[in-house]
């Protein structure tokens, strides 16, 4: 009876602190390794505004396709007519991120609120450019400059 042949990506070997893997295509090898990423973090810190109406969620970490879930119903719980993102300590954010940046505004636009960033990190404006959505979004240097600006 034959052996049954086995996939070209068969070999798996784990290590202590990092992922190994070897690749069988033919007779040739192919060796990666590469060492684990932590699990993403996004931490979410809601705070009252300076005036009544207004909510503020200090973003901190990674908003992607692993931390959209917890932000959005973060988001979703907010009832006030400002929701004020403070994104100065965001890391990452992805399509995805950007996606779920979208869905709040449309949400809070439909019941007549609004969505506001401030201290958007240069890496996420960019992103925001690139897709073409930075007209979307009202952005301010920092809380308190979007605080006094806002009516």
């Amino acid at each position: 009876m034959r052996a049954k042949p086995r996939a070209p990506f068969h070999h798996l070997r784990f290590g202590a602190a990092n992922f190994g893997r070897i690749i069988s295509l033919g007779s040739v090898l192919f060796r990666y390794n590469a060492t684990l990423m932590p699990h993403p973090v996004l931490e979410i810190t809601p705070s009252n505004g300076s005036r009544p109406g207004r909510r503020v969620l200090h973003l901190a970490g990674r908003l992607g396709i692993e931390t959209v879930p917890a932000f959005l119903a973060a988001a979703r719980t907010e009832t006030a007519p400002t929701l004020i993102l403070d994104m100065g300590d965001i890391e990452y954010m992805d399509s995805s991120g950007v996606g779920a940046l979208l869905q709040i505004h449309v949400s809070l636009a439909k019941a007549n609120r609004q969505l506001v960033l401030a201290s958007v990190p240069e890496k996420v404006r960019m992103v925001l450019e690139i897709a073409r959505l930075q007209s979307i979004f009202p952005m301010y240097s920092s809380v308190a400059i979007a605080e006094e600006l806002l009516p």
